[in-house]
């Protein structure tokens, strides 16, 4: 019995929402409670978003790991060189995948994280009609 190979376009995405790029310094917070805990933050930055989740790297050495659950903090300025207004965009969410990304130098200073996102979203993410 011959098998055929099939290929897929990158159009046939397996997310539930379309990713689309958003570039922009972002913060993981952790979810702790108590007064006398003081929450790590963490600093990223974003390289894409959609409705269910966010694709960002953050520098290695934070102990990120998947199934870690952070307040992400986007921070969304307007584009130009009066880029005053600042609007931030605030969400829970799970890291479900992470990746070392290697440097032509061969070192890793860099970890790229895919998350979930969970719950309500505080603040409006812009998102293109087209890519």
């Amino acid at each position: 019995m011959r098998f055929r190979e099939v290929q897929f376009a990158p159009d046939h995405e397996k997310r539930q929402s379309r990713r689309r790029g958003l570039r922009c310094t972002m913060l993981l917070s952790e979810n702790k409670t108590g007064s006398d805990v003081r929450p790590k933050t963490i600093p990223a930055h974003c390289c894409n978003v959609s409705d269910t989740g966010l694709y960002c790297l953050v520098p290695v050495g934070y102990g990120v790991r998947k199934g870690q659950r952070y307040t992400f903090q986007l921070n969304l300025t307007e584009p130009g060189p009066e880029s005053a207004n600042c609007q931030i965009v605030t969400q829970r969410g799970v890291i479900v995948r992470t990746e070392p990304l290697i440097s032509a130098e061969g070192r890793s200073e860099q970890l790229g994280i895919g998350v979930r996102l969970v719950g309500l979203r505080c603040g409006l993410v812009p998102m293109p009609e087209h890519l």
